[in-house]
């Protein structure tokens, strides 16, 4: 009410000059706004991406975004609009990881929710770089776990059609080769090359069978010196990859090192050096998967950088970079290294100084400027190809000569190829090319003659030609052609082609012999263009290959090959077993036993049966008796056993309480734990293992440990692994066994000193240490075994989230819940030792490397006594923990 009376005491003429004010600021807003925010259109007119999101007009620019602490929130979302304000324009890409199953936060199937935001978002596309397992083997197409996930990854992109996807199938491959391979070359784990692209390849394959149609297949690099000599190894195909992307950054990566000409410029060359018919990354647009300053620490290094990139933008010195993607993260530490509003962090760790930079930002926003504001390129000329023999219409036979001629206004002809009904008489690498082609086994008849060229610009031109064969010769049939499998069972794969065609005889007089993985194992019929195979085993791949013959004894060449796999076994959940009870009662110890189950169907048996305590596991067995003489006196244990079928199928469980009597006699109390020793395994831990103290009455309930006169925990196991502590101190420990009935032994006493720290340096840049510690890393003098009976390092308590219940047990094992299975299987000995364990040495190998850790996936047929060992691979931290 107040301000409608001051509203209404102003005049006319002051009331207007207010009200045009207000609009003028809400028009001001709304335009900034419109500026920033609107995603405007990917190109212009005449500027459609084609079929491989190749843009005709401009580079493509993105990011990956995260920890810009100018964000309003720290999600994926929030940080790309944050870094789209800063420079005041939309962003065409969002890039995005995947990381192996099981091993951090990123351990998820593309699409997830942020990526379907952006997937939603009009004119943007996704990048996403995706690790499908956690070696190359494990996904080539022999785990059907694994390519089950693949399948699904599949699915989940075809969903979102007819939107195109950029997929990479594990970035910066050379960082993770094992063995190296070459000279200079990384030490990583994933595998060898041809494992590598034995995995692309199926990755590929499961994605076409299931229909996927919007991926577009790009390849990421490293743009590290020392894997340059693994660029060619690890190429998956000419017509497997779409784009040809690297990460561009200083290749010993260290402070006050970064040009833009030694870091996008020098692997800009090995890619043309490189260039092959075989590895024709010409034929390919390139891009920056990521680049940046992550390092620079000086501000004039860092505004040189940029403003190198934006001259060169403009000049084209590059002409081939289609996609410019900055890599705005905070790095390793919790600095601002790979920002570009904030100056790198000189401390390293700590990263408390980094400061905010408008210098920097307003350098950065030049080279966007130059990406976004580049004008469509000029026209570049297209190649010309001719056929100069045979000549058009021409009848041949026999060896017939070949040869084409291409040129170009511009440039140069990287590849002139021959193609005659299939067969290439020649590919060369010169603008002439000549080859023999064979027509004498051929059916007479017409044909056609091919050129395809590939200019240095990427452009392409073709040429045909049409040929008659008349060649005297005896009859010919043609191998059949489009094997296929209608349907599969876990035991036979049913198989159907296309006839074969002979010269002499009709399709109805030809038998076709069928070969598995080399090898005839059956005849079709006249006639027939079907097979069944069977007699096979469950979830396997089979090849096949096929041979048409006809009356005269003429036999054709094998087909092409077929792969199939058949079905998983899948098998009802087992019954409960009968009979369970117990007998033999002591205070400290009980006899349990059941009857068997019988096997839930012909082609599925019982494997085995889980007998859990207190709903945690502590045998898995085949037979149906088992003591369990780790009991304490008046204690009432709750068990449970389950019955485990083919395929980590598990059935119903089976319950029983058991109540230990009292004591018929006094407790003398535990014997001392003998043999106890202290082991120091590296700078900040000591293992401590002795022999198990006895009770006759009462049992052992558990195990007291000290340090240096103060208790640190308990455990039930004759072994603890004390943490946490500091190198080249001697610690004093003392161990005391507990009765069931609460009775202490005397101590036990060692002593240990834990090891020295060296610290050694990376050598060269052979890991990604994306600023966690520079060019230094600390590594204790001595590496840490696996502490095999540890129950908790540090605490000794029996809790642990790997140990399963039963009703996490009772449930049909599908792929994941076999995968779940297995993990249970093995975490029972010990309760939760090797999980706490796993993660323990996980963590610490995290710690001192320079790149993260992945844990291995568990494999599906883990057995009960496998010690479970953490395996990965060195990545930069952040990525959202890629």
């Amino acid at each position: 009410m107040r301000i409608l009376n001051i509203v209404h005491r102003l005049s006319p003429k002051s009331l207007s000059l207010i009200v045009a004010a207000v609009c003028s600021v809400v028009l001001s807003a709304t335009l900034l706004w419109l500026h920033v925010v609107n995603l405007g259109s990917h190109a212009q007119a005449n500027c459609t991406p084609n079929a491989i999101l190749l843009n005709p007009c401009r580079p493509w620019f993105g990011a990956a975004a995260w920890g810009n602490p100018g964000a309003t929130l720290g999600d994926a979302v929030s940080q790309f609009d944050y870094l789209e304000q800063l420079i005041g324009h939309p962003m065409d890409i969002y890039r995005s990881y995947h990381s192996p199953p099981g091993t951090n936060s990123l351990s998820d199937l593309p699409l997830n929710a942020t990526e379907l935001h952006f997937a939603a978002r009009p004119n943007t596309y996704l990048d996403i770089n995706w690790k499908p397992a956690s070696t190359w083997l494990d996904a080539d197409g022999g785990n059907a776990i694994i390519n089950g996930d693949i399948a699904k990854a599949a699915n989940n992109i075809k969903a979102i059609a007819p939107e195109k996807v950029f997929l990479t199938i594990w970035w910066e491959p050379q960082l993770d080769v094992n063995p190296p391979n070459c000279s200079g070359g990384s030490n990583g784990v994933a595998g060898t090359p041809a494992q590598y692209i034995a995995m692309w390849k199926n990755v590929e394959n499961i994605f076409n069978q299931q229909g996927v149609t919007n991926v577009v297949w790009t390849m990421d690099y490293s743009g590290y010196v020392t894997a340059e000599c693994l660029v060619p190894a690890l190429w998956p195909g000419n017509n497997l990859v779409d784009w040809v992307v690297y990460d561009s950054y200083d290749h010993n990566w260290v402070s006050d090192g970064t040009t833009w000409a030694t870091t996008v410029g020098r692997f800009y060359n090995v890619l043309t050096q490189d260039n092959s018919s075989a590895t024709n990354f010409e034929s390919k647009p390139w891009g920056l998967g990521e680049f940046g300053t992550c390092k620079n620490t000086s501000p004039s290094n860092t505004q040189q950088y940029f403003l190198d990139g934006a001259a060169s933008v403009k000049a084209g010195t590059y002409p081939r970079l289609d996609m410019y993607l900055v890599y705005a993260d905070t790095g390793n530490s919790s600095g601002y290294g790979c920002l570009t509003d904030y100056d790198a962090d000189p401390s390293n760790p700590p990263a408390s100084s980094g400061a905010y930079d408008p210098t920097k930002q307003a350098d950065f926003n030049q080279l966007t400027s130059a990406i976004f504001g580049q004008n469509p390129p000029p026209p570049t000329p297209t190649p010309t190809v001719s056929l100069n023999a045979p000549s058009s219409g021409a009848t041949v036979s026999g060896a017939v000569a070949v040869s084409a001629q291409a040129a170009v206004s511009s440039g140069s002809i990287t590849n002139l190829t021959l193609k005659a009904n299939g067969a290439v008489p020649a590919s060369c690498s010169t603008s002439n090319c000549s080859g023999s082609w064979n027509t004498s086994t051929l059916t007479n008849g017409s044909y056609t003659i091919e050129a395809d060229t590939t200019a240095s610009d990427g452009k392409t031109a073709s040429t045909t030609e049409p040929v008659t064969v008349s060649n005297s010769h005896p009859t010919t049939i043609s191998p059949p052609t489009g094997i296929n499998s209608p349907s599969q069972t876990a035991n036979s794969i049913s198989l159907a082609w296309t006839a074969a065609q002979d010269s002499s005889y009709p399709g109805s007089q030809l038998t076709y012999h069928v070969y598995r993985d080399g090898n005839v194992v059956g005849t079709a019929p006249h006639g027939a263009t079907s097979y069944t195979d069977s007699g096979l085993n469950p979830s396997t791949y089979y090849s096949y290959a096929m041979a048409a013959s006809d009356p005269a004894g003429n036999t054709s060449a094998l087909s092409s090959a077929f792969t199939q796999m058949t079905q998983k076994v899948s098998c009802p959940a087992p019954a409960a077993p009968s009979g369970f009870s117990a007998s033999n009662v002591s205070a400290t110890s009980a006899s349990l036993q059941w009857q068997p189950v019988s096997n839930p169907s012909p082609s599925c048996t019982i494997t085995g049966y889980v007998l859990s305590r207190n709903q945690v596991p502590i045998a898995q067995q085949n037979g149906t008796v088992f003591t369990d003489a780790a009991l304490i006196p008046s204690t009432t244990y709750s068990y449970s056993v389950v019955a485990v079928a083919a395929g980590n199928t598990v059935g119903a469980a089976a319950t029983l309480h058991v109540t230990t009597p009292s004591p018929q006699q006094p407790d003398p109390g535990p014997s001392v734990p003998t043999s106890l020793s202290a082991t120091a395994v590296s700078g900040s831990q000591i293992n401590l293992a002795w022999s198990l103290s006895t009770d006759p009455v009462a049992g052992i309930k558990d195990y007291l440990v000290s340090r240096n006169g103060s208790q640190i925990g308990t455990t039930t196991t004759p072994s603890f692994g004390d943490s946490g502590l500091s190198p080249a101190i001697e610690y004093s420990y003392q161990v005391v066994a507990i009765s069931g009935e609460g009775k202490a032994s005397s101590p036990a006493s060692a002593s240990a000193t834990t090891l020295a720290v060296t610290v050694t340096t990376t050598p060269n840049g052979a890991t990604n240490n994306r600023g966690s510690s520079g060019t230094v890393k600390l590594t204790p003098a001595s590496s840490i075994p696996i502490l095999k009976g540890t129950t908790s390092v540090g605490s000794g308590t029996e809790s642990s989230s790997l140990s399963p219940t039963v009703s996490t047990l009772n449930q049909t094992a599908t792929a994941s819940s076999r995968h779940t299975l297995a993990v249970r299987r093995a975490a029972f000995l010990g309760g939760g030792t090797v999980g706490v364990l796993a993660i323990g040495v996980g963590l610490w190998l995290w710690w001192w490397r320079p790149r993260q850790r992945y844990l291995s996936a568990i494999p599906p047929d883990l057995k009960i006594g496998d010690i479970i060992v953490g395996s990965g691979e060195a990545d930069r931290s952040h990525k959202h923990q890629r």
